[in-house]
């Protein structure tokens, strides 16, 4: 998610600074598809090395959360700038997150953004980004298997995989 966020973000504002974080193996990755920086999720000072990151150092307006790290990096809200917008999405993943109060939060499940408003325009872009070739999955595909059989050892191979998308088809 974070990856077609990044790809979606720079298709739409090319000049836009877009900071991310994850492991060290998916920062080439991340910066190909338009990241401005990326940080070290694992590094003992991932809220000032992303301050750094950041324009003038101030902090960012925006941090979109798709794996609920603020429930458990509850210091994360302190690389929002203070004069910004101060703005916190997030993707539900079965951990709630409580932003500081003087955060706006915006709480998600995947399967209900096409029940936004806007989103079936939000449809139809993307359609039409796929067909200019101007959006693509932004992860590897792997196909793991085929039939319901299989499933028991998709789960298995879904709980280590890391910077892919896995396929069963069924």
């Amino acid at each position: 998610m974070g990856a077609a966020a990044i790809l979606l973000l720079r298709t739409a504002y090319p000049s836009l600074p877009i900071l991310a974080t994850s492991s060290r193996k998916h920062h080439d990755r991340l910066l190909t598809l338009g990241a401005t920086a990326v940080v070290d999720y694992k590094s003992a000072s991932v809220v000032a090395d992303i301050k750094a990151a950041s324009f003038e150092g101030k902090g960012v307006d925006v941090i979109f959360d798709c794996v609920s790290s603020a429930a458990t990096q509850t210091d994360i809200f302190d690389v929002l700038d203070p004069a910004g917008s101060k703005r916190y999405a997030e993707v539900m993943t079965g951990v709630k997150t409580e932003a500081p109060k003087d955060v706006k939060g915006m709480l998600f499940f995947m399967h209900t953004v096409f029940d936004l408003p806007g989103s079936k325009q939000l449809l139809r872009s993307l359609t039409k980004l796929v067909e200019e070739g101007k959006y693509r999955v932004p992860l590897p595909v792997r196909n793991i298997g085929h039939g319901l059989e299989n499933l028991p050892n998709v789960l298995d191979e879904a709980l280590g995989a890391s910077g892919e998308k896995l396929v069963l088809r069924i």
